[in-house]
């Protein structure tokens, strides 16, 4: 938040046109600080995790939700690895499974959407 706060300022500045004193940040400044900050984030979290940089690269152009079949597919694992894997990038707060319990195989996960755009990634169907 404090990384979104601070660039969503530094545009802000960036701006020619002037409003009323009462607004400090328009929604503009922050939509347009949100991929800086997702790249950042995205930074980060492989210096803090390095065991996930590559299948976090893997997700390069990919869209979310992924289901487990894709990420299989992108991360070349099957099975127990695979379940190992996705369960590293839930704790991390990459992924977030939106499959409810009754739901058939494949379980589904999305991307945490601070995460997207540093890593290159689209959203389909509505947020």
């Amino acid at each position: 938040m404090v990384l979104l706060l601070e660039e969503a300022v530094r545009n802000e500045k960036r701006f020619s046109t002037e409003y009323s004193s009462e607004i400090v940040l328009r929604p503009k400044s922050l939509i347009d600080a949100f991929p800086t900050v997702s790249e950042q984030r995205v930074d980060e979290v492989r210096n803090e995790y390095p065991e996930l940089e590559e299948p976090l690269n893997r997700l390069q152009g990919e869209r979310s939700p992924i289901d487990e079949t894709r990420l299989s597919d992108i991360w070349d694992v099957q099975d127990g690895e695979l379940s190992l894997r996705v369960k590293e990038m839930v704790e991390a707060g990459i992924l977030k499974e939106r499959s409810r319990p009754k739901d058939p195989p494949p379980r589904i996960y999305s991307i945490a959407e601070l995460y997207l755009y540093g890593l290159g990634m689209v959203r389909k169907g509505q947020r």
